[in-house]
């Protein structure tokens, strides 16, 4: 699964509720075990992309970690801060866009990807960039 599908599930799609009884891949919950350990508030969804998600804190933090229909590990995301973010992206953020907000960061992780999105509201437009922790930013979104 892609990069750009994973990542515009987090900033579009929160994770739904439903009262529904979903059974979920075994091999997920096994490998978000593995990952893991205990988490608190797990919630486990289907996204439209044929993705499962697992919605879960960890010391309050929310998480949303994505398997594929086998159970395999996709991705996960998390919410961080501006000072969260390594040094190396975080300057090159702060001369790009000096007095814009920055209204939602989400650290990806894959197998093999590390990026960091970052939305941006400037002059009433919303447009999120991918940005590298050695500071490469490109518009994604």
């Amino acid at each position: 699964m892609s990069l750009a599908v994973v990542t515009l599930l987090v900033f579009a799609n929160p994770p739904k509720k439903n009262n529904k009884k979903q059974s979920f891949s075994y091999a997920a919950a096994q490998e978000l075990s593995k990952m893991y350990g205990e988490v608190e508030n797990l919630r486990w969804s289907e996204s439209k992309e044929n993705l499962i998600r697992a919605d879960f804190q960890i010391d309050g933090q929310n998480f949303s970690t994505f398997f594929d229909r086998s159970g395999g590990f996709v991705a996960t995301t998390h919410e961080v801060s501006f000072e969260q973010l390594p040094a190396m992206a975080r300057k090159p953020l702060k001369v790009k866009f000096q007095g814009v907000e920055f209204s939602k960061m989400v650290h990806y992780q894959s197998n093999d990807t590390e990026s960091f999105f970052v939305e941006v509201v400037e002059e009433g437009v919303t447009s999120i960039y991918k940005v590298t922790s050695e500071g490469s930013i490109s518009l994604f979104k």
